[in-house]
């Protein structure tokens, strides 16, 4: 028997657990990575939007003020009045005059710049919170994806009785950290990660932002931790295995 019929016999006779014995589990981990990944780079258009729409807003704003000193300063500047116009006329033709030429930004004015401020620092809020998600998600699902290889009894199945080869009473084989809990903990923390991304979205106030963000921060920690301790327990009783 040749060397190549040797490994192809092995090949068949010999039951070893196949790493990917788990891939709808690791399939699982993966997706929230990508959902969140989309999330960000939808929050990163969005900031990118609301920066355009408040530098353009900024710029009309300076442009209409600074049109509007130049006409009150041509008006100011005009000495000589008509002989028929006495001074005390002029005095309050020009105030009215000055009083409607200068633009001070109105209520709807103020309520429109400070929209287009407060979603701008809505979205950056946003996208900061999907990318700390993104990241976070990421390292727990390539933590579960690592191989490590533990020591196996490979077995020959039954079917060519008195064949002669050499089987060896232990091996070596791969494993993973994927599981059933620890998709359930990276799904969770996916549905904690949107909520987190839609409460900086929609709130503005200080004290509610400050306190979002201690709290889901705090969540989210706690979720990471528990998942790598359930990764690194699945690791230890890999390595606790022996032939």
């Amino acid at each position: 028997m040749s060397a190549d019929t040797l490994f192809d016999a092995r090949d068949h006779l010999l039951t070893v657990p196949p790493y990917h014995a788990h891939r709808s589990y690791m399939k699982s981990l993966w997706i929230v990575p990508a959902v969140l990944f989309g999330l960000y780079m939808l929050t990163l258009i969005g900031r990118f939007a609301a920066t355009t729409v408040h530098i353009g807003w900024e710029a009309t704003k300076d442009t209409v003020k600074r049109k509007a000193k130049s006409a009150v300063s041509i008006v100011s500047g005009s000495s000589v009045a008509p002989p028929s116009v006495t001074a005390a006329e002029i005095e309050p033709i020009e105030g009215e005059h000055s009083r409607a030429t200068t633009v001070s930004p109105t209520d709807e004015q103020e309520e429109e710049e400070d929209w287009t401020s407060l979603w701008l620092r809505r979205l950056h809020r946003a996208s900061r919170a999907a990318r700390r998600s993104f990241l976070l998600s990421t390292v727990i699902a390539t933590l579960a994806s690592l191989p490590i290889e533990y020591a196996c009894r490979v077995q020959p199945i039954d079917g060519t009785p008195g064949a002669p080869i050499p089987l060896p009473p232990c091996g070596t084989c791969l494993g993973n950290a994927a599981s059933l809990p620890l998709t359930i903990m990276q799904w969770v923390f996916l549905a904690l990660s949107v909520a987190w991304i839609f409460l900086d979205l929609f709130t503005s106030h200080a004290s509610t932002v400050a306190g979002t963000h201690f709290v889901m921060t705090l969540l989210a920690q706690s979720l990471v931790l528990a998942s790598f301790i359930l990764a690194f327990k699945h690791w230890s009783n890999f390595r606790r295995r022996s032939c």
